[in-house]
């Protein structure tokens, strides 16, 4: 790149970006449990909560929250600790494990809980 570095943002503005995208994983994705299964091809609708790319995707977004030091370490360890309990509990069935209303509610605080702590951060 001619004249100087590429563009690095700022923490303030990964914050930004982060508190975005959890007030959209929060507010724009569907708590509903549908009977059937909801993969990623379904041609209707494909943001439900009850997917694991909803649950792969958060976890993603506080792990570089982590990195960029966004969050103090005591919410990274609640977090942490809730997705090793989730993640083996999928994992350690052979047969279709389905997610439940409960770890809904977990994500769902945990994301309301991460978005106040970038905006108190300010």
């Amino acid at each position: 790149m001619e004249g100087g570095e590429p563009n690095k943002k700022t923490v303030e503005e990964w914050r930004n970006i982060y508190l975005q995208r959890f007030q959209d994983l929060h507010d724009n994705w569907s708590d509903e449990i549908p009977e059937e299964m909801i993969h990623s091809d379904n041609p209707v609708n494909n943001r439900y909560k009850v997917r694991g790319n909803w649950f792969a995707t958060i976890k993603s977004n506080f792990e570089n929250c982590k990195t960029f030091k966004i969050f103090p370490e005591e919410f990274n360890e609640e977090w942490k600790s809730f997705f090793k309990t989730y993640t083996l509990r999928m994992m350690s069935s052979k047969e279709e494990v389905r997610t439940t209303k409960e770890e809904i509610d977990a994500v769902n605080k945990l994301l309301i809980k991460a978005q106040e702590i970038i905006s108190n951060s300010k």
